[in-house]
């Protein structure tokens, strides 16, 4: 129930999200990062169809799928923070990343820093991602200890430092997360710098 591309190092696309009774579905659109080591295809910056009324997320009976199905895609097009469909630039992935850390639900979602300077690594943009990482470390600082990544903020500097200095590790990882998740055959399109 997922309809996915590869734009460089993420997967970005449509997951329909069935109900429990699998009488009706929500599409939401998401990223993934294959930069990082991770045991599935993450709903990061998942956002879900929503209605033109009241922008409230909108479901989709199965019974009506036909009638519906055309009219959402276009809506879901015309939503999606990240581009479903031709070219995807750099700039509109990170602005989009940092649109999101302001938002309530995900002002402590540090794996959005991990995926902003792995993003920025891997289109040769370094100078920028030792930027991010200093700016992400120091924002984390204030952050109440609990909300740190695993192992502390020092393991994630390291983590993040080993990929500014080794930046064939980050296309690595990728490659290996295509191959474990099984989306080599996936349509793929690089990120327009």
């Amino acid at each position: 129930m997922w309809l996915l591309r590869r734009v460089g190092p993420l997967v970005s696309g449509i997951c329909l999200e069935r109900d429990s009774g699998n009488d009706s579905y929500r599409p939401t659109c998401h990223v993934h990062n294959l930069a990082k080591e991770f045991p599935a295809v993450s709903l990061t910056l998942a956002d879900p169809l929503r209605t033109v009324k009241t922008g409230a997320s909108q479901t989709i009976q199965a019974a009506f799928h036909q009638q519906r199905f055309s009219d959402a895609a276009m809506r879901l097009q015309q939503q999606a923070q990240i581009p479903l469909s031709g070219p995807v630039h750099l700039e509109d992935c990170v602005r989009t990343y940092r649109a999101n850390m302001d938002e309530p639900l995900w002002q402590y979602a540090w794996y959005l820093f991990d995926d902003v300077i792995t993003l920025l690594i891997w289109c040769e943009q370094t100078q920028r991602a030792e930027a991010a990482f200093f700016e992400f470390g120091m924002k984390m600082r204030n952050w109440p200890s609990k909300l740190h990544p695993p192992g502390g903020l020092e393991v994630w500097a390291a983590i993040c430092q080993g990929w500014i200095d080794n930046p064939h590790q980050v296309r690595e990882t990728v490659e290996s997360q295509t191959k474990t998740h099984g989306l080599e055959h996936l349509p793929y399109v690089e990120i327009q710098r």
